[in-house]
């Protein structure tokens, strides 16, 4: 998957949690650093956390890409507040590719204005626990 996005999507910068759940708030995910597996995987930039702290310190839009809508959340409602607290997260992409030839692209005034874009992302059950995503720097 790490492959897919530097290849496919052409992301700048990967980050992987080592273990999160996909209803989870993103906030939360990765507390505990001793279960960070992110550091031994090559062209990876850290775990949920580091990418937050990415996201709130960059100085340029950023683009969110992630494989499937519960590669990033299936909590529409952690999703929607997660946007509105980074006001430089402008898109975020979905890679659906492999199996629904699709790619979806969520502005963030579209998705402000009208939250229920992100219904798609309410496609789990509250079991599933995969989260994989990537942050890719935007020429604005």
């Amino acid at each position: 998957m790490v492959k897919c996005l530097q290849e496919r999507s052409l992301c700048d910068k990967i980050f992987v949690s080592s273990y999160s759940v996909a209803d989870e708030p993103l906030t939360s995910r990765d507390m505990n650093e001793s279960n960070d597996l992110s550091n031994g995987l090559e062209c990876v930039f850290g775990n949920t956390q580091a990418m937050i702290s990415y996201i709130r310190s960059s100085e340029k839009n950023v683009c969110l890409v992630a494989i499937d809508f519960s590669g990033l959340s299936t909590n529409t409602s952690d999703l929607i507040t997660f946007i509105e607290n980074h006001e430089n997260l402008k898109t975020i992409i979905t890679d659906t590719l492999p199996y629904k030839h699709k790619v979806h692209v969520f502005e963030r005034h579209s998705v402000l204005e009208n939250p229920s874009l992100l219904n798609a992302f309410n496609c789990r059950s509250k079991d599933d626990s995969f989260f994989i995503c990537d942050i890719n720097k935007m020429g604005v």
